[in-house]
């Protein structure tokens, strides 16, 4: 069996893994499979079935299905008979035997009856517990059918011949029996010994051997005293030979040494052994090894010893009762079973040890009772402050159960903690008015309408209070009222205060008083004296019985109060009157600052409305020069930070190169205190830079010192600047040749006709050469006419109908172009609306560009489609081509491509084409692989209806 345990799949049982049963199992488990005889360990509550090769015999058939199952399910028939006494023993500890009793079993399918003797003893833990149910049995039928038969045999006379049968199989059965227990004893995990009548040890386990590191056979007769610590022996040789001549079990604890030449604390126990005539064999024994268990014991004393001083020391207050139930398990008292010194100061009860809590205090709380009852039941330690008015007293509680289940004790470690929690009390109606007004502070710090910050202190003063109303009245002495138009009810109040009422009824002493600051206060108004007879009637109509009222005077004059109004009697404290004077206080300081706030902010507002409505960048900075504010055209800048502190970070927006020269005209004007003044480029919102000119002057407002500033775009006039000093420079070169020309040819006439040179046929040529340099000037002329009515947006357009497939062909044909355009396309009529005069000057221009810019004798491309809404002009060139960068610069005005050379030209026939194309809702685009890849010019112009494509 003890192979079979090892090999079983213990991980899948209530039991788990072999290497986490506890040390009780394991010690129960290593005697039984030692034993000889029929020993079966059943454990826990369900009684998990164990059991050694005798039991084996017993269990027939149901072997090994049982083995790791709960004993209801391998005895089912015998339930009720073995039921009721394992649970005897498991609840009372006390073992219980049946001597052979009749028992019915089922056996190889079939119910049978069979004549038993066992014994239920309870198996304990280290801490006393009942954990299991050891079971030696065995089964006795043979014996009384033997002893029927001999009955029988006796009236007979055959009594001889039985009597040595039967001693004929007891021997055989014994030299049977003997040699299985060596076997099994020697595997064994228990030290296991055996002794004959006499004491002498007659057998030890070979586990013995290992663990004492000693020779095998030394240890036999009295040979196992000297494994046995010296100063232990004689006592284990006096207990063994006591127990011995008495025949009664034993258990010792000593030092038996081990194997590694130290000692080791051991339990060695052993029980009597008796034949089956009942004379006495010896003992049967085994030794465990508990070295660990007696050290903790030996903890746990000085522990107890700690707690016993610590019980009797301390201050805090600590017992054990004993919680009873009802019949429906319902608990409704406590005995007070322990009690230390500190008990009775904590509770003020006296001579409470063994008397219950109703006895003590009858009208104790049902609160403490069913507390109590669940930590007994559950096992679930609780921690908790609860007040006993029974008592007057606040106790802080630790409870928690002690000992086994069943025995519904729980231990009490509490402390009378009523003083600090008065003190707590205390401490919390001064932080709840510290909250208030914290609160309150929050709430006036944010300017903010009169009556919103009069509402919001009503409703924080009157829910600190616990009042039924909390009202605002504003005074107006002049007209002799009181204006009550905020209030705060609790929930529940429907009847509001709310009207304006006359002053004279309440008195010229009420009205004096206040105007004095003095607070009016009555407790409760139908049975104070002192009150107004006249007024007590409107006030009871209200529901007030008590109230506060508090004025605010400014100059002299009462100008508001703040009132506090209970349905019920109160005696209104000194610190909550003070509290209500702090709150009117503060809450009308608030209201002046807000109303001088929002005049401020009305004043600033006027200031942003104005400062928005400018076309420049305003700011404002501080005296030290940090700017604090921008209006709304800053939007307009990319990298302008505001920071949570209301200033504003501004050099990232400044170009690189214009930084240092701004930062030090900054630097100067603050420093001098001087106007400041700085051209530079500043980044906008597209990533482009443009160039303002920012100036600031420095003010005072209210005694403050302040930069006033303002940034102004004069990039276009920047670029005006620049086109101009551009086209100077082109103009100067472009017309300084041809008027050259114009001056050197007309030398050569004047030089030719006074030399007599001058043939008709020379005349001829100068005179073509002179037109033909007058046409270039003109066409410069007329290029530069068109710029500047571009840039004054007067460029007339004459739109009408027109054949643009017609105009191409007419174009492209000129004598002077022919041999290289190839005119490409529809040559079928297109009929758009557009100025014939200004599209004839765009094409021409793309082919005079795609002729010029291409290489002697390279022909030039012109291509008409169309394509449903619109028709494309595409003139493509194979020369000098452009890169990505010259594709925009070429449309700009005295833009040329940076490739061009000494090619003449002012860079403004695109400028103007592109213009042009633009004003007719079409568009013109460039389009080039890049610089000696040729280019290609579209140009695309809408058509009024649908075009056949």
């Amino acid at each position: 069996m003890a192979a079979l345990i090892r090999e079983h799949d213990w991980a899948t049982t209530p039991l788990g893994p072999t290497e986490q049963w506890p040390g009780a199992l394991r010690v129960a488990l290593g005697m039984a499979l030692a034993s000889p005889r029929a020993i079966a360990v059943y454990w826990g509550h369900d009684f998990i079935c164990l059991y050694n090769d005798a039991y084996r015999q017993l269990m027939g058939d149901k072997h090994p299905g049982a083995l790791g199952r709960p004993a209801r399910e391998v005895f089912p028939e015998a339930r009720e008979v073995i039921g009721p006494m394992f649970r005897r023993v498991l609840e009372t500890g006390q073992a219980a035997a049946e001597e052979q009793r009749l028992l019915p079993l089922e056996r190889g399918g079939a119910s049978l009856e069979g004549w038993f003797t066992y014994t239920a003893e309870p198996i304990l833990d280290a801490e006393g517990n009942v954990v299991g149910i050891l079971n030696p049995a065995a089964e006795v039928t043979q014996l009384i059918q033997e002893r029927r038969g001999r009955e029988q045999a006796e009236a007979r006379g055959d009594d001889l011949a039985r009597e040595i049968e039967t001693q004929r199989r007891a021997a055989a059965a014994h030299r049977e029996s003997d040699e299985h227990f060596r076997r099994i004893a020697d595997a064994a995990p228990a030290l296991l010994w055996v002794t004959a009548p006499s004491g002498a040890c007659t057998f030890l386990s070979q586990s013995w051997y290992d663990f004492t590191g000693t020779a095998p056979g030394t240890g036999l007769g009295y040979g196992w005293l000297s494994a046995v610590h010296p100063e232990d022996r004689d006592e284990a040789e006096e207990i063994f030979i006591t127990a011995n001549a008495r025949r009664e079990p034993l258990q010792m604890t000593h030092r038996l040494q081990d194997a590694r030449g130290g000692y080791r604390w051991v339990i060695d126990s052993g029980r009597p052994r008796y034949g089956a005539h009942g004379e006495f064999l010896g003992y049967v024994g085994a030794v465990i090894d508990v070295d660990e268990r007696e050290a903790a014991q030996a903890a746990l004393r000085q522990s107890e010893g700690r707690y016993a001083a610590l019980f009797t020391a301390m201050d805090e207050g600590f017992c054990v009762v004993e919680v009873l139930f009802d019949e429906d398990e319902r608990p409704t008292d406590y005995r007070f079973i322990e009690i230390n010194p500190a008990f009775a100061e904590q509770t003020g009860l006296r001579d409470a040890q063994g008397r219950t809590a109703r006895e003590l205090v009858p009208d104790l709380e049902d609160d403490w009772f069913e507390t109590y009852g669940r930590v007994a039941i559950t096992g679930e330690p609780s921690r908790f402050e609860l007040e006993s008015a029974a008592l007057n007293r606040w106790f802080d509680v630790y409870a928690f159960r002690v000992g086994a289940r069943g025995a519904r004790r729980v231990g009490i470690l509490f402390r009378d903690v009523t003083q600090r929690r008065r003190d707590e009390a205390a401490l919390e109606a001064s932080a709840a008015r510290a909250v208030l007004r914290a609160r309150l502070a929050d709430v006036l710090r944010t300017p903010g309408p009169r009556r919103a910050i009069q509402t919001a202190s009503a409703l924080l003063l009157g829910d600190h209070l616990g009042a039924d109303r909390t009202i605002w009245g504003e005074i107006d002495e002049a007209r002799q009222t009181i204006t009550v138009d905020v209030e705060h009810m609790a929930n529940g109040v429907s009847s509001s205060a709310t009207g304006v009422y006359d002053l004279q009824a309440f008195g010229p002493r009420v009205l004096e008083a206040l105007r004095s600051g003095a607070v009016i206060q009555y407790a409760d108004l139908a049975t104070e004296q002192r009150f107004s007879d006249r007024l007590r009637p409107s006030y009871l109509g209200l529901g007030v019985r008590a109230f506060v009222t508090v004025p605010v005077v400014r100059h002299g004059h009462v100008v508001a109060v703040l009132a506090a109004h209970q349905f019920e009697p109160r005696e209104w404290q000194p610190e909550e009157i003070a509290l209500i004077e702090e709150t009117a206080e503060r809450t009308w300081t608030a209201i002046e600052r807000s109303d001088a706030e929002r005049a401020l902010r009305a004043s600033e507002e006027r200031f942003r409305r104005l400062a928005d409505s400018m076309p420049q960048v305003v700011w404002t900075a501080d005296d030290t020069g940090t700017v604090q504010y921008y209006n709304s055209r800053s939007a307009a800048y990319d990298g302008i930070v505001g920071h949570s502190d209301g200033t504003w970070e501004w050099e990232p927006v400044v170009h690189p190169d214009d930084l240092a020269k701004t930062l030090a005209a900054w630097d100067r004007a603050v420093e001098t205190q001087t106007a400041y003044e700085c051209e530079h480029r500043i980044r906008m919102a597209d990533g482009t830079y443009r160039w303002h000119l920012s100036r600031a002057e420095r003010g005072e407002t209210q005694g403050i010192a302040h930069w006033y500033g303002t940034a102004t775009d004069i990039h276009e006039l920047m670029e005006a600047n620049e086109l101009k000093d551009r086209f100077l420079a082109i103009a100067s070169h472009e017309l300084r040749n041809p008027v050259a020309i114009i001056h050197g040819t007309a030398q050569q006439i004047r030089r030719a006709r006074a030399l007599g040179t001058l043939s008709e046929e020379r005349f001829d040529r100068y005179i073509d050469s002179l037109v033909e340099i007058s046409t270039h000037l003109a066409n410069l002329t007329n290029d530069l006419t068109d710029v500047s009515r571009l840039q004054r947006g007067a460029l007339p357009l004459s739109i009408e109908s027109m054949d643009i497939a017609s105009l191409l062909t007419d174009i492209a044909t000129r004598e002077e172009w022919a041999p290289r355009v190839r005119l490409e396309g529809t040559s079928e009529a297109v009929v758009i609306e557009a100025d014939p005069h200004r599209v004839r000057q765009v094409i021409s221009n793309l082919i005079d560009n795609a002729l010029k810019y291409s290489p002697a004798e390279a022909p030039v491309s012109v291509d008409l489609r169309r394509d449903g809404v619109g028709v494309t002009i595409e003139v493509t060139d194979y020369g000098i081509g452009l890169s990505a960068d010259d594709q925009r610069a070429i449309f700009t005005p005295f833009g040329r491509a940076a490739n061009a050379g000494n090619i003449p030209g002012l860079g403004m026939g695109l400028f103007v084409a592109r213009e042009v194309a633009e004003r007719h809702g079409g568009e013109l685009r460039a389009q080039s692989a890049g610089r000696g890849q040729g280019t290609t010019m579209r140009f695309w112009l809408p058509a009024t209806q649908p075009l056949e494509t």
